[in-house]
């Protein structure tokens, strides 16, 4: 399937304008609710729409607690204790945002995504040629 036939239902198009258009103008918009997020990973897998994929942020949890003691002006003073499970590193992943896609659409943006990540890491490259 080509894009003409996924965007422009391209009988529909040819129908109406007797041929099939030389040029497509993509316009872009934001959405009210549109957001930046940071993401170090994805959790997810294959449903009946296609993939859906939760990406997450990934950080050290936080202890529940902390008792501190106070200094003679007032303030804090060293941490006494707090609260962690003895022997185990307590790691959150927090969901950001979910995507469901098409098979045929994750592969789009899985391709977009590799180029993108081969752009980046030659001007790594050439950033660090132009300090030697």
């Amino acid at each position: 399937m080509n894009i003409l036939d996924i965007y422009l239902r391209k009988e529909l198009v040819a129908e109406s304008i007797g041929k099939l258009p030389d040029k497509v103008r993509f316009t872009y918009k934001m959405a009210n609710d549109y957001r930046v997020i940071a993401a170090t990973g994805v959790y997810g897998g294959v449903t009946a729409q296609g993939l859906k994929c939760d990406f997450f942020i990934e950080y050290a949890t936080a202890p529940k607690e902390e008792i501190r003691k106070v200094t003679e002006g007032g303030g804090l003073g060293e941490q006494i204790t707090q609260t962690k499970t003895p022997g185990t590193v307590d790691i959150t992943r927090e969901f950001q945002v979910g995507v469901v896609m098409s098979a045929p659409d994750a592969k789009v943006i899985a391709n977009w995504l590799l180029q993108k990540v081969a752009e980046f890491e030659a001007l790594k490259v050439q950033e660090q040629q132009k300090k030697e």
